[in-house]
C-alpha cells in the first residue's frame, strides 16, 4: 500500500511538535524524543489540494480506467482535515478529492459508464445515503462463496455527467451523521464511502473514497463504536503485516465491507491526516505508526475486465472449444473407423485360421488338427489312439530351432511339453500360425538367432503375432 501524509495549517499561535520534513518524511516530537516516519509523499502548509490530487488521487484515476481497483482512505484523528481534504472547502479552488476525481472520470476518453453509491457506517450500522425518500435505511452485509461482500438494494445510480454526479455527493453529506465534539463543531460520527463504478470499451473497475471518522477520547456510545472499529482496522492491518492465517475482517462492519481494498484485488493508498499542535503529538504519533504498519502489506491488483470484453472474450474461447470439439470427434470417427476394419480383419483371419486348423496335418512323427466345438487339439502318432488335449491345458508355446530342426512344442503351466511338432516345409508354417493365432498365448524363441527373422521361403511371423497381440488387447477393452 502506498501511505501519505499531510500536516494541516496551524494558526500560527499554538506550538507544533509536528512537521513535514525533506525526503517525504514526517518529524513528530514528543518531550525529550523526536520520532522520524518516511512515506510515500507528504503535504505540508504550501501544498494545495491540487497537488495531493496530481500525487495521491490521479494514479488511482488513471488505474482505474485502465481496469484496476482503487481506494483512498483519509484517516486521522478528528479535526485533523480529513473531510476537507475529501470533500473540499468553500470555493472551486479548494473542492476535494472527489470532486476532482469526478472531473478527470468524466475528462477521460475512454470512460464509457459511470455508476455511483455513498453510504455511511454509523454505529456498525450501514445506511444508504442516496435514498430518494430521503429517509436512512439500515442494510445487511451478504458474503457469497468468495466473500465477496453484497449489499442487497443499495441504491446505484448511472450519472450521465459531472454536474449529476457532484449532485449525488452533495446530496449524500447532506444525510451525513454529523455532531459538535471537543476539536470539532460539525465533525463527521460516521465512516463514509463514496464508490464510483467505472468501465470503459475493454475494463471496469470500482474506485473508492473512505472518509473514516476520527478517534475521540470521549465516551459516547457512538465515539465508542468509532474507536473500536478504528481499533479493528488496526488489528486487521497487523493480521496481514504478520501473515497470521487468520485475519479478523468480520470483528467490524467497516473492515468486513472493505475487505478487498485492505486484503484483496485493489489498489489502495492511505492519506494520513496530522494535527500539528502540540496537544495532538501522542495521536499524531500513532497515527505515523499505524502509517508505517500500512506500508508494509500489500494488495494482489489486478485488470479487470469490462462486461462486454468477458462476453467478447468468453465467446471467443467457447468458439475455439466448438472447433476443437469437431476435431476431436472427427479424430474419433476416424479412430472407429480403423477399428471396424481390424475388427474385420481380425475376424477374417479368425475365419481363416479356424478353418486351417479344423483340417488335419501330418508333421515330421505325427498328425494334428482341431475340433473347435470341444476345443480340442487331437495329436495322432503312429499305430497310436489320438490323444486330445484341451486348450484350457495349454500355457504357452515354444518355437526351437537347431541346425538340423524346427520343433513347435505346447507347454502346460508347469512348462512341461504336451506335444512337440517338427516343422520342415511352408505349409506346416501356415498351419502354426494359424493355431497361434487361435490359441491365443505367448510364444517363446529359444533362439535368438529367430528373433525378428525370416523364415524359409522369407515368410515372417512376426506381423502375424503382432496382429494376434493387438487381437487380444481389444478384446480385453
Amino acid at each position: 500500500m502506498r501511505t501519505f501524509a499531510r500536516v494541516r495549517c496551524d494558526d500560527g499561535l499554538t506550538k507544533t511538535t509536528t512537521r513535514v520534513s525533506r525526503d517525504n518524511s514526517v518529524v513528530v516530537s514528543t518531550g525529550n524524543n523526536i520520532h522520524t516516519f518516511s512515506f510515500d509523499g507528504t503535504f505540508g502548509r504550501t501544498e494545495d489540494q491540487d497537488q495531493v490530487f496530481s500525487e495521491v488521487v490521479a494514479p488511482l484515476v488513471e488505474s482505474a480506467m485502465s481496469g484496476i481497483h482503487g481506494t483512498l482512505f483519509a484517516y486521522g484523528q478528528t479535526g485533523s482535515g480529513k473531510t476537507y481534504t475529501i470533500t473540499g472547502g468553500d470555493n472551486y479552488e479548494t473542492r476535494g478529492m472527489i470532486p476532482r476525481a469526478l472531473t478527470a472520470v468524466f475528462g477521460h476518453e475512454d470512460m464509457k459508464v459511470c455508476k455511483a453509491y455513498y453510504l455511511e457506517i454509523y454505529n456498525e450500522m450501514i445506511f444508504d445515503l442516496l435514498d430518494d425518500r430521503r429517509k436512512i435505511q439500515l442494510y445487511s452485509l451478504d458474503e457469497d462463496e468468495t466473500t465477496t461482500v453484497h449489499l442487497p438494494h443499495l441504491t446505484v445510480k448511472q450519472v450521465e455527467s459531472e454536474e449529476e454526479a457532484l449532485d449525488l455527493f452533495f446530496r449524500g453529506n447532506m444525510s451525513r451523521s454529523v455532531g459538535a465534539t471537543m476539536l470539532n463543531q460539525s465533525s463527521s460520527r460516521s465512516h463514509c464511502v463514496f464508490c464510483l463504478q467505472l468501465e470503459t470499451d475493454t475494463h471496469a473497475a470500482h474506485l473508492n473514497f473512505v472518509d473514516l471518522a476520527g478517534s475521540e477520547r470521549t465516551q459516547d456510545h457512538t465515539s465508542k463504536n468509532i474507536n473500536l472499529s478504528l481499533h479493528f482496522l488496526e488489528q486487521v492491518v497487523m493480521n496481514i503485516q504478520h501473515n497470521q492465517q487468520h485475519v479478523s475482517f468480520r470483528n467490524s462492519t467497516m473492515t468486513s465491507l472493505l475487505r478487498e481494498s485492505l486484503y484483496g484485488n485493489c489498489q489502495t493508498s492511505f492519506l494520513m491526516m496530522l494535527n500539528p499542535e502540540e496537544l495532538h503529538a501522542s495521536e499524531s504519533l500513532s497515527t505515523c505508526r499505524f502509517a508505517q504498519r500500512c506500508r508494509r502489506i500489500s494488495t494482489q491488483a489486478i485488470v479487470n475486465e469490462s462486461l462486454e470484453q468477458k462476453i467478447t472474450r468468453l465467446e471467443a474461447e467457447n468458439e475455439k472449444l466448438q472447433e476443437e470439439l469437431v476435431a476431436a470427434k472427427l479424430l474419433l470417427e476416424e479412430h472407429d473407423q480403423i477399428r471396424l476394419m481390424l475388427n474385420e480383419l481380425l475376424s477374417s483371419m479368425d475365419h481363416d485360421a479356424e478353418y486351417e486348423i479344423s483340417q488335419q496335418i501330418s508333421f515330421a512323427h505325427n498328425s494334428v488338427r482341431v475340433d473347435l466345438d470341444s476345443e480340442v487339439i487331437l495329436v495322432t502318432t503312429s499305430f497310436q489312439k489320438p490323444t486330445k488335449i484341451a486348450h484350457s491345458d495349454i500355457t504357452s508355446c515354444e518355437r526351437m530351432k537347431s541346425d538340423s530342426k524346427s520343433i513347435f512344442r505346447l507347454l502346460d503351466k508347469d512348462e512341461k511339453i504336451l506335444a512337440e511338432f517338427e516343422y520342415c516345409n511352408d505349409k506346416h508354417i501356415t498351419w502354426l500360425q494359424s493355431f497361434e493365432h487361435w490359441l491365443g498365448t505367448e510364444v517363446l524363441e529359444t533362439s535368438l538367432e529367430m528373433r525378428n527373422t525370416k523364415i524359409k521361403n522369407g515368410k515372417q511371423t512376426t506381423l502375424w503375432r503382432t496382429l494376434t497381440a493387438v487381437k487380444r488387447k481389444i478384446l480385453k477393452s
